[in-house]
């Protein structure tokens, strides 16, 4: 799991923006936005080739990941503003503290079977999301 920047909140007499303005070109293949009641849990599942993107709206959620491989959990909250990425072969569930709103974009990675125009794609989420090792982003054969 990945933990990014909190985003831009820009606040005026209309209300509130939060800007996720670094995603570049990043193809996503599905947005949903997600409203949660406290005390409820979502996820409790993994994925073998799909990054998720989550940015927190409104509320406060408990997040936790395990790689499914090296079974070593993360637990921490996150709240209005914070984002993270869940990358493949991650158990993660979002248990809502309190009534939650927040973002899910999932996009797929390159792997060394993909048609080489993907390569672009891999490259801008490293650069983009700060992935340190490129090779997390390969999907492990199962």
């Amino acid at each position: 799991m990945k933990v990014l920047p909190p985003v831009e909140i820009a606040q005026d007499n209309l209300g509130e923006l939060l800007s996720n303005s670094d995603l570049d070109s990043t193809n996503f293949s599905e947005i949903n936005f997600t409203i949660t009641h406290a005390q409820q849990t979502r996820g409790d599942r993994y994925h073998k080739d799909n990054h998720e993107l989550f940015v927190i709206i409104a509320g406060e959620v408990e997040v936790t990941t395990c790689n499914i491989f090296d079974k070593k959990p993360t637990k921490f909250i996150a709240k209005k503003g914070d984002r993270f990425i869940i990358q493949p072969f991650e158990l993660h569930s979002l248990h809502a503290i309190t009534d939650c709103q927040w973002l899910n974009l999932v996009f797929q990675t390159a792997t060394d079977n993909t048609p080489c125009n993907n390569k672009k794609t891999e490259s801008q989420i490293i650069r983009h999301y700060g992935f340190n090792n490129p090779r997390k982003l390969r999907l492990v054969a199962v």
